[in-house]
Order: structure tokens, then sequence, then C-alpha cells
């Protein structure tokens, strides 16, 4: 199966969402297809599901989730744009000694930002709303906290005026934007390359063009247009960065690669066809989607067709059969974003 702009990706599927949905929220571990509760719930994960839900179709079987995981993630809020993560399955917050929190909490106001803005229904956008500006103070000293702060900042400045997530964006972008300088051919920020890394150009290029300044759109895009030519293999279908990351004089192709890091592929090269309208970016997602149906490196079909759930990583050997929240949220946000991305430059081209 593969996809090409024009004939549609594959839908997305939301039954693997909910076999992990309670009424508390979206259970994170699994053993194969089946919620691990033992492991209980994080707000990384809860934050991920209201973003897949918020952007989803009206359907009925979602009705009440963004209500549900908008619940988790302001009990999750103690004031000071700070998030706790964990909460064991019996209610109570696991509060983990030297677990850094700042992910967690950039990635709720991630998502606090695209529901304030792109929720159905009022009373959710109003209560995301409250939370974000109320947590917008977050300053983080880390590059993916900031940035994951920062995107759904930008979802906000996109409509309207707003100091806090103003504020945000620019102390992303000065974390990233900062002039380092590393060998020859390497445009990154940091002298590796780890996780998420599609995020810290998305940022840029969001940041950039909710501002209306160049230079960090610019920078973004020359930053995701390199990071894309060193995660396409010979072949041409998409190696991202393994889980062991990349060094300035390692970017072997192969390892341990997690649907997550395509994920955030997806995002960058959904924002960067928004703010340019570039069809390369039509290309990009179109690999992101391949690698799902088979054209990576090992060749391998990532979704299980019974329960509609993502493999939670793949490995030189095969896949990891376990099908956590976040793989299997991964899967759902990329065909969301293809489907969009698709409508709409098919509808350009008529235009």
């Amino acid at each position: 199966m593969t996809w090409v702009p024009g004939s549609g990706p594959p839908p997305p599927r939301y039954d693997h969402l909910l076999r992990f949905t309670d009424d508390v929220g979206m259970l994170e571990h699994a053993m194969g297809a089946l919620p691990k509760r033992e492991h209980g719930y994080c707000t990384d994960d809860n934050a991920r599901a209201l973003i897949v839900v918020t952007r989803a179709e009206d359907l009925p079987e979602l009705s009440g989730l963004a209500d549900r995981y908008l619940a988790f993630i302001r009990h999750a809020y103690r004031g000071g744009g700070q998030f706790l993560n964990r909460m064991e399955y019996d209610r109570t917050w696991d509060v983990r000694r030297g677990e850094s929190l700042d992910d967690g909490c950039g990635r709720a106001l991630w998502a606090l930002g695209i529901t304030a803005v792109h929720a159905r229904e009022a009373h959710i956008r109003w209560a995301a709303n409250e939370i974000f500006t109320d947590a917008a103070g977050f300053r983080p000293y880390h590059m993916r906290s900031a940035a994951f702060g920062a995107v759904g900042a930008c979802e906000i400045l996109a409509i309207e005026d707003h100091d806090g997530a103003e504020g945000l964006a620019r102390h992303a972008i000065k974390l990233i934007d900062n002039d380092w300088k590393g060998p020859k051919g390497w445009v990154w920020p940091e002298n590796y390359l780890s996780w998420a890394n599609a995020l810290l150009p998305h940022t840029l290029i969001s940041s950039g063009f909710v501002l209306n300044e160049d230079k960090p759109l610019q920078h973004g895009l020359e930053m995701l247009h390199w990071l894309v030519q060193r995660c396409t293999a010979p072949g041409g279908h998409l190696s991202v960065c393994p889980a062991t990351g990349w060094t300035t004089d390692n970017t072997s192709q192969g390892g341990h690669q997690q649907p997550i890091e395509v994920s955030s592929f997806a995002d960058a090269a959904a924002a960067a066809y928004d703010a340019t309208t570039d069809p390369y970016w039509l290309d990009v997602m179109n690999l992101c989607v391949r690698w799902f149906l088979g054209e990576n490196d090992g060749k391998t079909y990532m979704i299980d067709e019974s329960s509609g759930g993502c493999y939670d990583g793949l490995n030189p050997d095969g896949v990891n059969p376990n099908q956590g929240a976040e793989s299997s949220l991964a899967l759902v946000s990329v065909m969301q974003h293809a489907h969009r991305i698709s409508t709409l430059a098919n509808t350009r081209s008529r235009g």
C-alpha cells in the first residue's frame, strides 16, 4: 500500500485510541495491543491524545474525549507553568526523584494552544485558553521543552496577539537560533541529533511565520531541508534518527527507529507547507506516510491491521510488537496531517 498526493492517504483510525482510554484518560504502555494498566498514565500522552481528537473529524465515538484529556491536563497543572507527568493507575501522582518534567510541560502547552484555537466546543476552547495563559510563563533551558511550548503558542498567535504566547515563541527562537557552529556541512544547533529532531526547525518555521519574521522562518526551512537529506536512505525512503542518536561523525542509517520521530517530521512538513505552499513538503509528508506502510529500512509494515495500533519501534531484526500510546498516536497524527495537506493541495490545484 502506498499513498501519493491526489489519491488520499489511508484514513486515521481511532479504535486503538479508544482501547487505551478509560474514565481517567489515556493509558501509557502496552503488551501487544492490550493496555498495561499497572503503568498508569502520563501527561505527555494525554496531551498527544488531546491534539489528535481536537484535529479529528466530528465522530460520535470520539464525543467527550477532548473534555477527558483536557481535564487530565488541568489536574496535572500545578501553577507557574509546571505540570506533573506520571499518574499511577490508582490515580495518585508519581513524583519521581530526578525526573525532568520540562518536556511534559512543553507538550501540555502545545496541546493547550491547539485546543484553545481548534476545539469544536466553546467551553473546551475557553478552558484550554485559561490554562495556557496562566502557564505561558514557562521558560525552560532545554531546547525541545521550549520548542513544544512554542508550537502551541504559535497556534494562538496565528489568530490573535497574546503576550504570553509571544514570549514562549521568542524564548524558543533564542535557544534554537543560537549561532552554534559545527563542522562544515553541519547546520544543526547542537553537536548531535537525538529525538524529536524535526521539532526544532518546526518551531522556527511556525514562529517566524506567525511573527512575520523571515530570519527564523528561513533558518527553520534550511534546517528541515538538511534533516530530510540526512534522514533519506540511499533507496529513497525515510530512515529517521535512531533512539541512540547521531553525532557529527556518525549518521549511519538503521538502528532502533521510533514512530514518534516520523510524526515529528510530519508535524514539521505540515508547518512548512502551510508557511510556503512548496510542493516539496508534500513529498516529505508522503515519505512519512509510506514509512508506516513498509517503505522503511526493514521493509516492514508498522500498523497492526487488527487493532489499528502502531508498533512501538522498528529494529534491525524486526518490530517491537507492543503498541503503546505514544507510537499509536504518532500514527494517527501523521495520517491526519497527510489527509489535511493532501486535501488542501488538491483544492489549490483546482483553484
